[in-house]
C-alpha cells in the first residue's frame, strides 16, 4: 500500500480567528484553480481509493463547519471537485463549545439539511466521532460508544455507507483501530500513514493560515517534489500543537 495525496482543511470562512486553522474562501479558490491548472482534479477519499488515478487528490474537511457549505461547495462545484467531509455527530448545528475559541470566537457546525445537500452533491461523509473527544484520554467502552454510534447515526440520517472515520485531533493506539474494524470502517485519516494494522489509516496533508499558499499546496500533494519532504516536515510541526487542546480537554473534565 503506497501514501496518496490528501489534503486537510478545517474552515473556509471570511471571519476571523486567532489561530491556523481558518483559510479565506479567496485563497481556497486559488489554491483549488492552481491545482486544476496543473492537471488536478479533487474528490473524496472513497471516490480516490475506488479509482485511484495519478492527477487526483482527495480533499477532506474536520469537523464538518457551516462555512464549508457556505463557502467550499460553491468553489468546488465550479471546479468539478468534490470532497470528503468528516462529522462531529453531537455538534451538527450546533457552536464548536468542544474547542478552546480564545477570546470567544466561535464556528457554527453544519445542520443535517446542509450536510444532505454537500451528500447530495456527491461528497462523502464521514465520522469524526460523537463529541470530538480525544480518544487516548477515554476508557475502552467511551471509545466504542464514540466510534460505533457516530457510525450508526450518520448511516441512519444520510442512508449512506460510513467507511472513513478521522480521529479527533489525530491521535490513535493499536487498539482503537482494532475497534475501527469490528464496527465496520475500512480506513482512518490522520497525520501519517499507518498500513500494518487491520485498517489502513491515511496521512494528510494539512493546509493553514499564514503558512500555506497555492504552491504549498501543490508540493503537499506532489509526493516527487523536493518541497513535499519540507511541506511534511512543517505539517507535523503544526499538529504537535494540537496535543495543548488535548490537554485542555483532560484539565476541564471534557475528556
Amino acid at each position: 500500500m503506497k501514501e496518496i495525496p490528501i489534503l486537510a482543511y478545517h474552515k473556509i470562512s471570511p471571519q476571523f480567528e486567532f489561530g491556523l486553522t481558518v483559510i479565506s474562501p479567496k485563497s481556497f479558490e486559488k489554491q483549488m484553480e492552481f491545482l486544476q491548472q496543473k492537471g488536478y482534479v479533487g474528490c473524496s477519499l472513497r471516490d480516490y481509493l475506488q479509482d485511484p488515478q495519478q492527477n487526483k487528490f482527495a480533499i477532506t474537511f474536520d469537523d464538518a463547519y457551516e462555512n464549508i457549505y457556505q463557502y467550499a461547495l460553491p468553489i468546488l462545484n465550479k471546479l468539478g471537485f468534490t470532497a470528503s467531509i468528516f462529522v462531529i455527530v453531537n455538534f451538527i448545528g450546533k457552536y464548536n463549545s468542544w474547542d478552546v475559541n480564545l477570546f470567544g470566537i466561535k464556528f457554527k457546525h453544519a445542520t443535517q439539511s446542509q450536510l444532505q445537500k454537500l451528500c447530495d452533491s456527491n461528497w462523502e461523509i464521514c465520522s469524526h466521532s460523537l463529541s470530538h473527544k480525544a480518544l487516548i484520554n477515554l476508557t475502552n467502552e467511551q471509545i466504542v460508544n464514540e466510534i460505533k454510534n457516530s457510525k450508526i447515526d450518520l448511516d441512519k440520517m444520510f442512508n449512506v455507507k460510513i467507511d472513513s472515520f478521522g480521529f479527533p485531533f489525530g491521535y490513535y493506539n493499536r487498539s482503537i483501530i482494532k475497534i475501527l474494524k469490528e464496527h465496520g470502517y475500512k480506513n482512518g485519516v490522520s497525520s501519517t500513514n499507518n498500513f500494518k494494522n487491520e485498517i489502513p489509516i491515511y496521512g494528510r496533508m494539512g493546509v493553514y493560515k499564514f503558512v500555506d499558499w497555492k504552491r504549498s499546496v501543490y508540493f503537499k500533494i506532489n509526493k516527487k517534489h523536493p518541497l513535499n519532504f519540507f511541506e511534511t516536515l512543517k505539517g507535523k510541526i503544526i499538529h504537535s500543537v494540537s496535543y495543548l487542546t488535548v490537554l485542555y480537554q483532560k484539565i476541564l473534565g471534557k475528556s
